[in-house]
């Protein structure tokens, strides 16, 4: 399944939900709990540790988007 929730996955916030997603509301799972009690995720803000990552997260689907912004001299 695609969309399991497992180290490795791409994940979103709850308070991201329903936003496009990018590299600055995503984060990637490092470790997860046998009993999926808690999952360590990795972003650019840093490192945390999410208890019950099955009610605070969702795994991304859609392609991640990076804008880049064209240098005007």
């Amino acid at each position: 399944m695609i969309d399991e929730l497992k180290k490795g996955a791409v994940v979103q916030f709850s308070a991201n939900w329903g936003e496009e997603p990018t590299m600055f509301n995503t984060a990637q799972v490092t470790r997860m709990a046998r009993d999926r009690s808690w999952a360590d995720v990795s972003s650019v803000w840093g490192n945390k540790r999410v208890p019950n990552p099955d009610r605070y997260m969702r795994v991304v689907t859609d392609p991640i988007v990076i804008y880049v912004k064209e240098d005007d001299e």
